[in-house]
């Protein structure tokens, strides 16, 4: 077993995760396939895209503390295994799971108990404007 070392960078404005791992050719080779795995020489290390499948498959936490307080994290996760014991498909579970994320970061300063009616429906008007902006 490999051992290696994961964690989060900006790398020319960009969030990445770099990965420092024994030098060794058949490593940087493993490395080199992976999809937006890039070599830095100013930080000398390679670093991959800051994106949920790489953060669980090097360790990190899916959800940043400086974005999410604990107590959201861990209301999304109550709110996941809400979700499961309803019996929800995995489709359903990622789609409100998305949305909820989104919905917390919205109002990352706000405390979840003063969070009323009112956010939730400018919420709404905000993230619909903005869909609709993307649209042709």
């Amino acid at each position: 077993m490999y051992k290696f070392k994961a964690s989060k960078i900006t790398h020319k404005g960009q969030s990445r995760i770099a990965v420092v791992f024994e030098n060794k050719p058949e490593l940087r080779q493993r490395f080199k396939k992976l999809r937006g795995a890039k070599w830095s020489a100013t930080k000398k290390t390679w670093h991959l895209p800051d994106n949920k499948i790489y953060r669980k498959q090097f360790g990190l936490p899916i959800y940043d503390k400086d974005t999410l307080s604990e107590e959201k994290i861990e209301q999304l996760k109550n709110f996941k295994d809400w979700l499961t014991a309803h019996r929800y498909s995995k489709s359903t579970e990622n789609t409100y799971m998305n949305v909820m994320r989104v919905f917390l970061v919205f109002y990352k300063d706000k405390p979840i108990s003063e969070i009323e009616n009112d956010d939730i429906i400018r919420f709404d008007n905000v993230s619909y404007n903005y869909s609709k902006a993307e649209t042709p």
